[in-house]
């Protein structure tokens, strides 16, 4: 099978819960081994209500079953989980880049009773890393704005219109924002600074984001020829 190659995919994928430095382990016994081949395919529409732990190996993601490299995922990590937290429509595919051992959970898992003590504090974590409000063809669909200014405001414009609050409790930092939307360091540094001149953004830290004048956000971004949809 010939595997598309974009490397420049380095940015950290929304809803795909990885590098759990063997958080999940403890709980392998409720999941169902399976095992792939190098080469081999995974569609998440093939599972629509289940979820899979990376025991050993990699995968490649891609955002459809015709391509789209996002991301690679490899052991400790979780796929299709996303699906538990987003109406998004199951349409991915991962790509078995060498051998890889898998443990197979039902979405169902988390509400178990008899385990609920043991996975409520990893659910808490996998739900805020997951971000239910943004599906993945909404983040893709940012990365077309060429105007990085405009791609940051739209993101916090997005968040806003979720949470309908100025004041934001979010769980990424700014490294991972500026993977999410493949902004560099100096120019968020530079967008940022800019966006606090204007009196548009007060804070923006881990775990918290403080928008201002919210109606100027939305006029900046509604005079750009482009709009998230």
């Amino acid at each position: 099978m010939e595997l598309q190659t974009a490397c420049s995919a380095s940015f950290q994928s929304i809803g795909l819960v990885q590098n759990l430095s063997g958080f999940f382990e403890e709980f392998l016994p409720y999941g169902k081994p399976l095992s792939f081949h190098s080469g081999d395919v995974l569609l998440s529409s093939s599972f629509p209500n289940s979820f899979f732990y990376i025991k050993d190996g990699l995968v490649a993601y891609y955002l459809s079953e015709y391509g789209g490299l996002n991301n690679y995922i490899g052991f400790n990590s979780l796929i299709n989980e996303v699906f538990y937290f987003t109406p998004e429509e199951q349409r991915g595919k991962h790509v078995f880049l060498k051998d890889t051992k898998l443990y197979e959970f039902d979405l169902t898992f988390f509400e178990d009773k008899k385990i609920y003590n043991n996975t409520k504090l990893f659910y808490n974590i996998m739900k805020g890393i997951s971000i239910k409000f943004f599906s993945l063809g909404k983040v893709m669909s940012l990365l077309n704005i060429s105007n990085m200014e405009i791609r940051l405001m739209t993101f916090f414009y997005e968040l806003y219109k979720f949470y309908q609050s100025e004041d934001i409790l979010y769980p990424l930092n700014q490294q991972q924002v500026r993977e999410l939307l493949r902004i560099g360091k100096t120019n968020m540094i530079r967008l940022v600074q800019n966006l606090k001149a204007k009196g548009w953004l007060e804070d923006f830290s881990y775990g918290h984001i403080r928008l201002r004048n919210i109606h100027a956000i939305a006029k900046a971004i509604e005079r750009y020829p482009y709009s998230v949809t």
